[in-house]
């Protein structure tokens, strides 16, 4: 069964340990508002945001911390 728009943000986001900002303006390179409207069910995610966010969900936990590690500058991650 495929997740609902905002479980699938909802589990993203999640995963990335990253408040739901950082997420949106380091990991997904999308407007902070824009992941809010997707999170709220006000907006729908687009079929290639969609596709990007279950890769995402299908890395390994380490892989999604290495990624953090390398694109969420240092003084913007969320303490582990």
């Amino acid at each position: 069964m495929a997740l609902t728009d905002r479980e699938l943000i909802d589990a993203a986001v999640s995963a990335s340990g990253q408040s739901p900002k950082v997420f949106a303006i380091y990991v997904i390179s999308r407007d902070e508002k824009t992941v809010r409207r997707w999170r709220k069910g006000t907006s729908p995610i687009p079929p290639v945001a969609r596709k990007w966010l279950a890769r995402w969900l299908a890395l390994r936990p380490r892989d999604r911390d290495r990624f953090i590690s390398l694109f969420v500058p240092a003084d913007s991650r969320q303490a582990d």
